[in-house]
């Protein structure tokens, strides 16, 4: 009997194919919008199951460079070999340069739901695509959308560089920094750095994506004064990009203008440290007042200033300029008097300064108004200071330094001959400084006196000065001054008589008190006498017929010009001042004979303080009279019976050949000796 198992058997048949995975790179460049780039991914076997097979995007491109992005996973049908997938670069505006983009393949799960026989060939198991960016960008300055109006305080301005076309990457450039302005890291309160804005880099970066960076000019708020300054800035080159972006080269410079709100005051400094207005001769001790600025400039200052005061510049203390420079942040200099130590006697003098001008701002046109002059004066600050310079030499009265005579009928060549020197002089003969003071002035025509002070004189007048003459015989009487002004140099007086001096013993008083010096200190009165006696060229006190014979024996001599005499010239025979020794000279000596006058004491000492000169008789041992001769007088004396103002007269006769002692004169009236200041013949 037979019979069948129904049971089925089963087989197994043992596979031993495998298969890889891997990519394929079919097309490996793409465009942006005008060529695909293409991978696969392919089995090496087929497989009776579906491949699942996951990718995954890598490099620098991403998924979303693409219009179809790469796929997480691709399955592969059961018995098919690869999947194809196409990189389609999207045509974007962004500059990115060129791209690459990696697929890498791997199995998910594997062991599990996937075939255990397929794997990824490891060698192959990434392929990549280079897409190529046809986008450019161009970094400029965009002055349009740039803030160039900067200023103090707290007023920032910036420049803004512009790229035309966003990069996917950040775009770093450099840029050249110029300018009057200064930039520096920071500044302090003060502006210590001198700085006027925050230092720039000269680098910036244009983030990713976005289309400009402003550059800041940020503006420090310092107290200096300045004018408008401003900042350049250039674009230079890119320095790092992925992509084409250049530099525009036509790029324009931006200029951003920094305004300063500050400005300065100039002024005197009262009560700066360095400060001194008490000067003195003494030591010397020197003065010194402090010009000041309120707030330090960035340009040089020049200011003007008036000397003014009742101290002399150059004389009295060195000579100052009238100006004062401040350079470049300076704010104080000192203006130093430094002193002279002189013999004049001044009393306490002094120095006044006063601000008047600029005189040169460093730019645009006076009355920009940066700098100015104090306008009203406070305690400690003013347009005006002022040293005291302290004298150090007595003060003494004026006094008389030379006494002259002259005519103002001589000749000046004659006056030049006189008084030794060629120089057109007004003064004439000087009584003064002689080793014998008691010479006898010969001359006919002299109306002048000429009194010379130690010293620069004022107040003078006709009532400093009077005019007597006594005890002389001849053509008549002493004449008085008719005028009295001020003459050369500020140190003299010109005497005008009202007629020529005639025989006396000649008196003038001066009579000081009303006069003063520099220092506004009076003299005092004194007098000071010389004998007059026209035609006496011997000075015997007499005119004779020895003058006579002098002056005609030297008739005919002359000077010249250059203090030219002939050989016997003598200016004393020169009667008249002419120059030349004449029959007129010969003639008015002539007219003169027998006029004499009676010696006094040799005369005072030359000081205004001098006690008045006293006169004593000692009369010629001969004298030749006329036929009469009348004497009068008056002596200002007590006599015997207690009165005063004695008065005595007598005649004396004697024959025109007859010679007598001018002492039997004074024996006639009995008064030998006695006779006083007002005694007149």
């Amino acid at each position: 009997d037979i019979s069948f198992n129904t049971t089925p058997a089963t087989v197994n048949i043992t596979d031993d194919d495998t298969s890889l995975v891997s990519i394929v790179v079919n097309d490996g460049t793409a465009d942006e919008g005008s060529d695909n780039g293409e991978i696969e991914v392919v089995l090496s076997a087929p497989s009776s199951t579906p491949t699942t097979v996951t990718l995954t995007v890598s490099g620098t491109a991403d998924n979303g460079d693409l219009s179809t992005g790469v796929p997480a996973t691709i399955t592969i049908p059961a018995n098919a070999t690869s999947f194809v997938i196409p990189i389609d670069a999207i045509a974007d505006a962004t500059v990115e340069g060129t791209e690459n983009l990696i697929v890498t393949a791997s199995i998910a799960n594997p062991g599990a739901d996937a075939d255990p026989d397929v794997t990824v060939d490891a060698a192959n198991a990434s392929g990549t695509v280079t897409i190529t960016d046809d986008d450019t960008g161009v970094v400029t300055v965009d002055l349009a959308n740039s803030d160039l109006d900067a200023g103090e305080p707290g007023n920032d301005g910036f420049v803004r560089f512009t790229l035309s076309t966003p990069s996917a990457d950040p775009v770093e450039f450099s840029y050249n920094i110029g300018g009057s302005a200064v930039g520096a890291v920071a500044a302090d309160a003060t502006g210590a750095t001198d700085a006027d804005y925050a230092a720039l880099s000269g680098t910036a970066t244009i983030p990713a994506g976005a289309s400009f960076v402003d550059v800041p000019v940020t503006v420090f708020d310092d107290p200096i004064v300045e004018a408008d300054e401003n900042v350049t800035i250039e674009l230079n080159a890119i320095t790092a990009s992925s992509g084409t972006i250049t530099a525009d080269a036509a790029s324009p410079i931006a200029d951003v203008t920094i305004t300063s709100e500050d400005t300065a005051t100039l002024f005197f400094d009262l009560v700066n440290t360095n400060r001194d207005v008490d000067a003195s001769e003494t030591g010397p001790s020197n003065g010194s007042l402090v010009a000041r600025l309120s707030n330090p400039v960035s340009f040089g200052v020049q200011a003007g200033y008036e000397i003014a005061g009742s101290a002399t510049n150059s004389a009295d203390y060195n000579s100052i300029s009238g100006s004062v420079f401040f350079a470049a942040g300076v704010t104080e200099i000192p203006i130093d008097i430094i002193v002279v130590d002189d013999s004049d006697i001044e009393g306490t003098e002094d120095v006044t300064l006063t601000l008047t001008d600029i005189l040169t701002p460093a730019f645009g046109a006076p009355g920009d108004g940066l700098v100015s002059i104090i306008g009203t004066p406070t305690a400690d600050m003013s347009d005006t200071d002022t040293v005291l310079i302290e004298d150090n030499d007595d003060l003494v009265t004026p006094s008389v330094a030379g006494i002259y005579v002259n005519g103002t009928l001589w000749q000046d060549l004659f006056r030049d001959r006189v008084d030794g020197v060629e120089d057109g002089s007004v003064f004439g003969y000087e009584l003064t400084g002689r080793p014998d003071q008691s010479e006898v002035i010969p001359w006919i025509n002299v109306d002048q006196i000429i009194v010379e002070f130690d010293s620069q004189v004022t107040g003078i007048d006709l009532t400093d000065f009077a005019l007597s003459g006594v005890l002389g015989f001849g053509d008549g009487p002493t004449p008085a001054i008719l005028s009295a002004v001020p003459g050369p140099g500020g140190n003299t007086a010109i005497l005008t008589l009202d007629g020529f001096l005639q025989a006396a013993n000649v008196t003038l008083d001066v009579n000081a008190s009303g006069i003063q010096n520099s220092s506004s200190v009076a003299g005092s009165d004194g007098s000071y006498s010389f004998i007059a006696l026209p035609g006496d060229i011997n000075s015997d006190n007499s005119v004779s017929t020895a003058d006579t014979t002098d002056i005609e024996n030297r008739q005919f001599d002359f000077i010249l010009p250059g203090n030219f005499a002939s050989a016997d010239y003598r200016f004393f025979s020169d009667l008249d001042g002419s120059g030349s020794i004449s029959t007129a000279d010969a003639t008015a000596a002539e007219l003169r004979q027998f006029d004499f006058v009676i010696s006094a004491l040799a005369p005072s000492t030359l000081s205004l303080i001098a006690p008045p000169v006293q006169f004593a008789v000692v009369a010629p041992a001969a004298v030749t009279l006329p036929s009469e001769l009348s004497l009068s007088g008056s002596q200002d004396a007590e006599v015997g019976d207690g009165s005063s103002d004695l008065t005595e007269s007598t005649s004396v006769s004697s024959s025109a050949e007859e010679s007598t002692s001018i002492d039997s004169a004074f024996e006639a009236i009995g008064t030998d000796g006695i006779f006083g200041d007002d005694f007149e013949f």
